[in-house]
């Protein structure tokens, strides 16, 4: 059981691995860009033009900021998310006329505001200048906000205390953290989060393999660790005779029979699903099936299911209207009140899928 525990354990970090990597991959995310970026919003408290064609960087808009008052901010707001898959804001400002800005930015966790920081020492080159673009990236870690599950904005807030003129910002962006070069992880064996169920770990039988019921299968079947297994097969559920180990009206036997069967399911401990005969069966055949199986025998098998993929045209199936949804879910509950009463113990299955009609039916 311990080594099931592991694996599967060890397959959920994996996949964590895996899916971490490639959210840590993902493009930037894009805040503004000729319009807002999704799920960002305009909070702002001061005159502002989020589709001005005056200067851009790229594309064919930016954003006009004018502070005519002071401690007026231009902020952006997003519903909360986690910052971990980005390091750094970056946008690119544009002075308009002038030279020169007192700005302070700052971040909003849950919209409580973060503490600011000067803006002028994050852009390249300097300062604000009149009439360029220059790039501006400032490190989350900076704002307080790197790592945080619950950011949710940005403002640009005056710090003069005064009105100051129009400028600039384009292509405002959060930077996406890179993938890291080396992942380590660690696995404890012994901190079980969740048993995997037995039933998953099966190998399906049939009833044309001469080398199931040997020792050999049984040897590699108890090594594998075995839980359950399934019988008669697939398709040829639908047409198969249990009492007679033939199909259709065929006088041959197969090469494996149900006791046969059985013997193996025994011999390792497993339980089995067993599908019955709806193709060219009937009701009472299957509750044979079980009363042989679990009152004559004694097998105690609990699983049972009612043929196999009935709604396709490659199984037999020798009903009036065949592959029929309608047909099969009345003639299954006559096979469950059936096999039910003579073992009310099992538990039966149904063949469903999603959309059973868009066949010939």
């Amino acid at each position: 059981m311990l080594s099931r525990r592991l694996i599967g354990t060890a397959g959920v970090l994996i996949c964590f691995l895996f899916l971490s990597s490639t959210e840590r991959a993902q493009s930037d995310q894009t805040i503004y860009g000729d319009s807002l970026g999704a799920g960002w919003q305009d909070w702002s408290w001061c005159a502002r033009d989020l589709g001005s064609t005056d200067v851009v960087h790229s594309g064919s808009r930016s954003v006009k900021v004018t502070y005519t008052a002071a401690y007026q901010g231009f902020y952006l707001r997003h519903t909360a998310f986690d910052s971990a898959r980005y390091t750094t804001l970056t946008f690119w400002i544009h002075g308009g006329g002038s030279n020169g800005r007192s700005i302070n930015v700052a971040a909003q966790l849950n919209d409580t505001s973060q503490p600011g920081v000067a803006l002028n020492p994050y852009i390249e080159s300097g300062g604000i200048v009149a009439g360029s673009w220059r790039k501006v990236t400032i490190p989350l870690s900076a704002l307080g906000v790197n790592n945080a599950s619950n950011l949710n904005g940005f403002w640009l807030q005056d710090s003069s205390g005064s009105t100051q003129p129009a400028f600039y910002v384009d292509d405002i962006s959060l930077t996406a953290a890179p993938t890291p070069s080396l992942v380590n992880i660690s696995v404890d064996a012994n901190n079980v989060k969740r048993t995997v169920d037995a039933r998953v770990f099966g190998v399906a039988a049939a009833i044309w393999d001469a080398q199931f019921a040997t020792p050999t299968t049984i040897s590699l079947m108890t090594a594998n660790r075995t839980h359950i297994t399934r019988f008669p097969g697939g398709s040829l559920s639908n047409n198969y005779h249990w009492s007679t180990n033939t199909t259709d009206n065929n006088t041959w036997q197969w090469a494996t029979d149900f006791d046969e069967f059985a013997s193996v399911a025994q011999a390792i401990n497993a339980q089995a699903f067993i599908s019955v005969n709806y193709g060219s069966g009937t009701a009472q055949e299957a509750a044979g099936w079980v009363r042989y199986s679990n009152i004559t025998k004694g097998y105690g098998f609990k699983f049972w299911e009612i043929g196999n993929e009935n709604y396709g045209s490659w199984e037999t199936d020798s009903h009036a209207r065949p592959h029929d949804a309608y047909s099969y879910a009345t003639l299954a509950r006559d096979y469950i009140n059936a096999m039910k009463a003579v073992d009310p113990t099992i538990k039966v299955g149904v063949v469903i899928n999603t959309g059973e009609n868009s066949y010939a039916n």
